[in-house]
């Protein structure tokens, strides 16, 4: 999605979307961000389908959680 180009006169509901698409963009980008600081193979270009794409950032997503809570209740035993 793109945001509403701003020339000076845009509605008030144009500017709202446009901020909360923004805000929307940056959460997307840290998660990515995190993400990649955690799956070093997610630094580099996938190789696959694009279809699988999502399949695959989901099970990074997964991990993530997992060794998350896995750590989490590591350290209150």
């Amino acid at each position: 999605m793109t945001p509403s180009k701003n020339t000076g006169n845009l509605s008030r509901k144009l500017l709202c979307f446009n901020n909360k698409l923004s805000q929307t963009r940056m959460v997307v980008e840290n998660s990515f961000g995190r993400l990649k600081g955690r799956w070093r193979c997610l630094h580099k270009r996938l190789d696959c389908e694009t279809d699988r794409a999502p399949v695959m950032v989901g099970h990074a997503v997964f991990f993530t959680k997992f060794v998350k809570s896995t750590t989490k209740n590591l350290m209150m035993t």
